[in-house]
């Protein structure tokens, strides 16, 4: 599907960008995040966090422009019907970034943020319009010589079933 033809089927939601009360329509629909500590105010090994997030046509439409990844899964219906998910899906990095808000606002530590290391992702299933994602990471071990490298094990579940898993490293904010 080439650019011209996918703007033509949001165009009248990106007009809509020009009048503020519409615009909250298309803000991402993002809970919450529950976080659980085994000890207050430390990061220690078995803290969890977890995160939900709906991603709309309309999200993935600006992934894809934001990206330049115009694969016809993520855009064009005729040929993502004919193809071995049936349907159209969400982009897996698109996915996958559910877990860099929830490192960089609010667990480890909340406000200042984490910073990524690394991050290792393992597709194991789509991920359709619309359909709640739940991401839940859990503190495996703390490293370094400050005691502020954070291994997280993560892993993202739509109906019940994992879509999404590995494992990230980042840099809880020290002091």
């Amino acid at each position: 599907m080439r650019f011209a033809q996918a703007l033509s089927l949001v165009r009248p939601e990106i007009d809509s960008f020009s009048e503020p009360r519409r615009l909250q329509q298309h803000q991402p629909s993002i809970d919450e995040p529950l976080i659980v500590r085994q000890s207050p105010g430390l990061i220690t090994k078995g803290d969890y966090a977890i995160i939900s997030r709906r991603f709309s046509w309309f999200h993935t439409f600006l992934f894809c422009w934001l990206t330049g990844d115009w694969n016809q899964l993520h855009c064009d219906p005729a040929y993502a019907n004919k193809s071995r998910f049936g349907g159209m899906i969400v982009h897996g990095f698109f996915v996958g970034s559910l877990a860099s808000t929830l490192f960089g606002t609010k667990f480890p530590v909340e406000g200042s943020g984490a910073i990524y290391l690394s991050q290792t992702l393992n597709f194991r299933g789509p991920v359709r319009f619309d359909q709640p994602v739940v991401l839940r990471a859990d503190v495996a071990d703390i490293t370094g010589s400050k005691r502020n490298n954070v291994v997280v094990e993560t892993v993202w579940t739509s109906n019940e079933r994992t879509v999404i898993d590995g494992q990230a490293v980042i840099r809880a904010p020290s002091g």
